[in-house]
């Protein structure tokens, strides 16, 4: 490729994402668990860490979450070098590498949250997962750059439909996530909101995952 640290980069981001989705997948099935045991969502620390012993569900529970947790952690770090790594061929890169940032210090604060104030962790989620967008599509403007100067068309015309297709998605998983945050409905809605709004990040990821194929073995 006649950008050698975006091809690494790009690769590098592709394989973030592949971790993303893995996450996602388990997370979705840890709140399955939760949802098919009637525990109640609304709950957190050692009162839901009881909740769960009695459903018993508390160690695959913890299993998953762990390993979801450490899928998260390396994929962020995986996506993070890349984004670094393709900024030195195209400086659009840049504006990524500055909103992922910003959304890995809403997703610690939310981590910190999680047992004191559900309900505040639950609507930090939200500028999180439009901080994800903004990558997705900052990443998606420095490939199309990119794609541009190698004359690829085809993989200009997949980033501009990625595009649209990720703000019409990722916007509803953050609506999603909102209602999931009002705390009014009850806890099965309150799951089958989650679950929804994780189900439409998966279709999203699998979207940007396409473009992200192409755009590393492009020359």
């Amino acid at each position: 490729m006649k950008y050698p640290n975006a091809a690494k980069g790009i690769n590098k981001i592709y394989i973030a994402e592949i971790l993303s989705i893995m996450a996602a997948v388990l997370a979705v099935v840890m709140m399955i668990l939760v949802a098919a045991n009637n525990v109640d969502t609304s709950i957190s620390g050692e009162e839901a860490a009881q909740v769960l012993q009695k459903a018993n569900i508390g160690t695959s529970f913890v299993v998953l979450g762990v390993v979801m947790m450490l899928l998260m952690l390396v994929s962020f770090f995986m996506n993070l070098t890349g984004i670094i790594s393709a900024s030195k061929d195209e400086a659009g890169f840049k504006r990524a590498l500055w909103v992922l940032l910003a959304g890995i210090v809403f997703e610690i604060i939310a981590s910190a949250l999680q047992n004191s104030s559900l309900q505040a962790a639950n609507w930090l989620k939200v500028p999180a997962t439009l901080c994800d967008l903004v990558v997705m599509i900052f990443v998606l403007e420095g490939i199309t750059t990119l794609a541009d100067s190698l004359v690829r068309k085809d993989i200009s015309d997949m980033c501009a439909k990625c595009r649209t297709y990720l703000l019409c998605v990722l916007s509803l998983s953050a609506a999603a996530e909102v209602l999931a945050s009002l705390g009014v409905t009850g806890s099965a809605m309150h799951s089958t909101t989650g679950i929804a709004a994780y189900l439409l990040e998966i279709v999203a990821y699998v979207f940007y995952l396409r473009v992200l194929n192409k755009a590393r073995l492009m020359q």
